[in-house]
């Protein structure tokens, strides 16, 4: 049998002659931080953000909606509530994700133009 042995390092072994590259307050030019992570965003990364965000929002929102809709209809109808709410709610899930996503893609949009602006004018 043979065994494997790693050897441990001692503290007063490590290495301390590297040096850390200055911490910057702003990213390379043309590029966006992140407060998640560090690094640059990505075009992709921004626009799911926009979206997740949004849909955070209209889900919902969406489904109060389609619920309280469908309450009052069935109240007023003196019908049964359990599967018309239900049906309510999964309409109202399916109307906030399109809704949301429809805003996040708008959003984006309004952002990049936005951002596109404010390069323009700092050019000039």
């Amino acid at each position: 049998m043979t065994s494997t042995h790693h050897a441990v390092r001692e503290p007063s072994a490590r290495r301390t002659d590297f040096e850390t590259p200055p911490r910057t307050s702003a990213p390379p030019s043309g590029e966006r931080a992140s407060p998640v992570r560090h690094g640059p965003v990505t075009e992709e990364g921004r626009l799911a953000r926009h979206i997740v965000r949004s849909l955070l929002v209209t889900v919902p929102v969406s489904v109060g909606l389609w619920v309280g809709l469908i309450a009052l209809a069935i109240t007023i109808a003196k019908a049964g509530y359990a599967a018309p709410i239900a049906m309510a709610a999964g309409v109202g899930v399916l109307a906030g994700v399109f809704w949301g996503t429809w805003l996040g893609f708008v959003l984006d949009a309004l952002d990049e133009s936005a951002t596109q602006r404010h390069a323009r004018r700092a050019v000039r």
